[in-house]
C-alpha cells in the first residue's frame, strides 16, 4: 500500500470517526441508574435486568466491566477497619542462658532439627 493511498484511507476514518454522535458506550446514558442500583445493593445481574426492561440488550458482566473500566469503581468493603490502636512498647529480648549468652534460635530445614 503506497503512502497516497494510506493517507486518504486515514483521513476518510478521521471524517467518519468526527461525525460520531452516539456515545461510545450504550451504557453511559444509564450511568446514574447504575450507579444508584449499585448504591442501593443491587447485584450485577440485577442492573442488566432493569437495564434490559429499559431496551438494553446486556449481559450481567458486561455492565460489570463497563462500570468496572469506566467508574474505576473499589470493591466496596463490609468490614469493618481495625481499631486503631496506641504503640506498644517492643518486647524484650528472650531471658538469656545461665552462662549468659542468648539462647540460639533453632534452625529449621525440612521440619527436621538441624
Amino acid at each position: 500500500m503506497d503512502s497516497g493511498n494510506k493517507e486518504k484511507l486515514l483521513a476518510e476514518l478521521r471524517a467518519e470517526l468526527a461525525g460520531r454522535t452516539r456515545p461510545v458506550s450504550r451504557l453511559a446514558e444509564h450511568r446514574d441508574l447504575i450507579a444508584e442500583m449499585r448504591k442501593e445493593g443491587a447485584a450485577w445481574r440485577t442492573v442488566a435486568k432493569y437495564l434490559r426492561k429499559a431496551g438494553l440488550t446486556i449481559s450481567a458482566e458486561a455492565v460489570r466491566a463497563y462500570w468496572q473500566r469506566h467508574e474505576k469503581a473499589k470493591p466496596v468493603s463490609r468490614r469493618q477497619p481495625p481499631p486503631e490502636t496506641e504503640p506498644t512498647e517492643p518486647t524484650p529480648p528472650p531471658p538469656a542462658t545461665p552462662t549468659g549468652e542468648a539462647k540460639p534460635k533453632r534452625k529449621y530445614r525440612f521440619n527436621l532439627d538441624v
